[in-house]
């Protein structure tokens, strides 16, 4: 039967990332290539590098030019 349990007895839920957030947001500005894009848009880009930079308590910036795509995250000055 099923019982209630402490939530620190619960293990965490860890998805595995397809990209090394990580690494890649340590402040400094990162040129993507065509194989970190993995086929996504910038729009779809945009999206990911935001709401993996929101979780990590960071603010991204994305940045095109010339066919080339640029990214950075920096810690959230609250």
């Amino acid at each position: 039967m099923a019982k209630p349990v402490d939530e620190s007895s619960v293990p965490a839920h860890r998805k595995r990332e397809l990209d090394p957030w990580g690494e890649w947001f340590d402040g400094r500005w990162w040129e993507l290539s065509a194989e970190d894009m993995r086929g996504r848009s910038i729009g779809s880009l945009r999206s990911t590098v935001s709401t993996a930079a929101t979780r990590r308590g960071k603010v991204a910036s994305v940045r095109t030019r010339d066919g080339r795509v640029f990214i950075r995250a920096v810690d959230r000055e609250d």
